[in-house]
Parts: structure tokens; sequence; C-alpha cells
């Protein structure tokens, strides 16, 4: 992914996410679905914001803190300042990462579960993690068009790809089939372009847009959610029919939509 498009898609998500923190019916102390407060997640964000801006960016990787009885991670004595906090921090890690020529993004900056990210493949995981993390579940279904939470646009096509690069790190290896081949068409948002195409070959073990055989089973998903299932924040049964379409072997589809067990 291009470096002005994850710097954009950081900007939209961080604005998204501040605007929902800023609600008056924001409780901080409330311990989310997936048993993160949304203090201690907010307070991991200024963290990583803070040391990614000081070249620490193994920091984008690092593990969002659980919820506890010992320490639930709740309100800050100055949500207001958690808030500025995140503004700030963001604009001076995009400020920096702006700077950075684009050769250094290329380069292995941070680690997560199985694998080595580069910078660039890091900052688009960071931008999923804020939106499946924080800013998806204090999101109002009722006021979401369809009843379904977005994140924007410029942040949509960041997340897509970082989901699509976990597969074969952290669900294909572990998959049952030997043989088989499955065809995602990836969308950003539900019905929108540019749709990301991505095979899975079993037998040969090929993964990614360079898989070219006929496939026994298609999924239509949109990134978001297929970032969501990852997660292991919802099945993807419960999607089916609501972003979310198989055709074909559903059991052989079913091997590339399980949750990855790594948690947001």
């Amino acid at each position: 992914m291009e470096k002005q498009a994850i710097l954009e898609g950081m900007a939209a998500q961080r604005r998204q996410t501040v605007d929902r923190l800023g609600g008056t019916a924001t409780v901080w102390e409330h311990v989310m679905p997936n048993g993160v407060s949304v203090g201690g997640a907010a307070s991991w964000l200024v963290d990583a914001d803070g040391q990614a801006a000081r070249g620490r960016f193994g920091a984008l990787a690092g593990p969002v803190p659980q919820a506890t009885a010992d320490d639930p991670g709740g309100e800050p004595a100055s949500p207001v300042e958690v808030l500025e906090a995140l503004e700030a921090g963001g604009q001076r890690l995009r400020e920096r990462l702006r700077r950075m020529p684009r050769a250094l993004w290329g380069l292995v900056t941070a680690t997560a579960p199985g694998q080595r990210l580069t910078l660039a493949e890091a900052l688009a995981r960071y931008v999923q993690r804020e939106w499946t993390t924080l800013a998806h579940p204090l999101g109002d279904h009722d006021e979401a068009p369809g009843g379904v939470l977005l994140p924007p646009g410029p942040a949509s096509l960041v997340i897509t790809d970082a989901a699509l690069a976990r597969l074969p790190v952290e669900v294909l290896p572990h998959a049952v089939p030997r043989v088989g081949v499955v065809r995602l068409e990836v969308a950003p948002l539900p019905g929108s372009a540019p749709i990301r195409w991505w095979g899975v070959d079993f037998a040969r073990k090929h993964y990614g847009p360079r898989v070219t055989a006929l496939p026994d089973a298609r999924v239509e998903v949109w990134g978001g959610a297929l970032a969501r299932v990852l997660d292991g924040a919802v099945d993807w049964q419960d999607l089916e029919g609501d972003g979310l379409a198989i055709e074909g072997d559903r059991e052989l589809a079913a091997a590339c939509l399980a949750s990855s067990g790594a948690g947001p």
C-alpha cells in the first residue's frame, strides 16, 4: 500500500475515534466485548503514538491491555487531556512518517504473533486495530446506514489490506483442507470498489492475488468484516447475508474465515 494512502487512512481513522470518544455517552470504564476497557484502549493508542513518534515502531504491534479486576483501565483523570493527546499524538506521528523516505517503509520494524512486519504493514495493522478495538465498539448501530458500522473511507482500504495480510500467517497455515481453491473478493466497504481479488490454493500453499486456478468456493466480504472475523469479534456465519456471501464449497470457504485467535 502506498505511503500517502496509509497516512490518509491513519488521519481519517483517528478523527472517527476521537469523535466517538468525545461523545457525551462515553463510559470510559466500560469493558467492551473484546475484553478491553474504553479507557484502556484509548491509553494504549496514546502510548503507541508516542513511542512510534520517537522511532520505537514496535509499539504499533504491541498488545492491547486487557481489563482485569485489579486494573480495569477505567476513566482517566482528565478525559479531555486524553482526547487532546490522541489528536496531537496522531498528528506528530504522521508528521514524522511523512518525512521518512519511502524506502524505509519497507524495512522490518515490528513483530506480531508469528510474523515480522515492515513499517508499512505495522501501520496498516495499527489502523485496523484502532478501528476494530475501539472505534467500532463505540459506534451506534441505530445511527449507522443500514445498521452497519463502517470505518472512514480512506481507512477502509488500509484495513482491508491489513486483514488480507494476516491470512497467510495467522489462519491458513492452521487450516485443515489439503486441496481446493478459494477466491476471496474483498471490498473496502460493502458494495464499493476497488475489489481486492485474493486466492487461496491449499494444495500448492499459494496465497494472494496471483492465484489464478479456478475456485471451488468464492467468498464476497468487505475488509472491516473480515478483520473482525479474524479478531474473533464476530463469527462469519453471523455475517452471511449482511456483508458476507459464499458460493460453492462452504467447508472450504470456512477454512479461510476462522478466527486467528490473536485477538485485537
